[in-house]
């Protein structure tokens, strides 16, 4: 993504929408697997400016939040930020040295693997720098609205280098070593296009929705993203 996405981001409503309901995912996600009794500490691949990775520390307690981003462009973005949140230059390829192994809780990766060349590198590293029980959290676009979309002009999706299904999430965290915990799809279409309208639609709202419409099988091809939860093996 370039810097005018970024901006964007603090002004469109559909974008802030976006990034905050998979910051809400990720909370819901870290809740039913982890020790949220205890701080987390968090890593953000492809964190942009930190909106996403400061939502995320509002919702869960966290100690020490890191995110990585290979833009300067878009790090010069950053709001200010909390004391406990790092916001480092990075590949998520390949991570920077001062990132330990076996030492996150959390490793989130949100609406990035679609954009590298080898998401299964990409979940090896999160496995890597993850404490053994530790997790991670992927979300993709699923393939069919994700391409809908971008011909509907509703987003830029010519930078997508890869398109991930459910098969291809799963297999991605399987041979990077993760135990695939759970899959889940989310972001209901119709409550997911309101805020294109300029009109709010709050995470949790949302996330109701979509727990409303999840038991109705028959209308499961209708949310656009999806999210994929490894767990590293103890």
């Amino acid at each position: 993504m370039d810097r005018s996405y970024s901006c964007d981001r603090v002004s469109k409503p559909h974008l802030e929408f976006r990034y905050k309901a998979r910051a809400s995912i990720v909370a819901r996600n870290a809740e039913r697997f982890l020790d949220t009794e205890a701080a987390l500490s968090v890593l953000d691949l492809g964190c942009a400016e930190g909106l996403t990775l400061i939502d995320m520390c509002n919702l869960l307690p966290v100690r020490e939040a890191i995110g990585v981003e290979y833009s300067d462009d878009i790090l010069r973005l950053a709001p200010p930020l909390p004391e406990n949140i790092t916001l480092l230059r990075g590949d998520v390829n390949k991570l920077p040295e001062r990132i330990p192994s076996s030492y996150f809780d959390l490793v989130s990766a949100l609406a990035i693997l679609e954009h590298v060349r080898d998401p299964i590198q990409v979940a090896s590293e999160a496995l890597r720098v993850l404490r053994p029980g530790g997790l991670f959290i992927a979300t993709s676009p699923r393939p069919f609205w994700d391409n809908l979309s971008s011909r509907l002009g509703l987003h830029r999706g010519e930078d997508h280098r890869v398109e991930l299904g459910r098969s291809l999430l799963v297999e991605t965290l399987e041979r990077a070593g993760f135990e695939v915990v759970d899959y889940t799809r989310f972001m209901f279409a119709p409550v997911a296009f309101v805020p294109y309208l300029k009109i709010a639609v709050s995470p949790s709202l949302a996330q109701r929705f979509d727990d409303a419409v999840r038991v109705l099988r028959v209308l499961d091809g209708f949310f656009v993203n999806q999210c994929i939860v490894g767990r590293k093996q103890v």
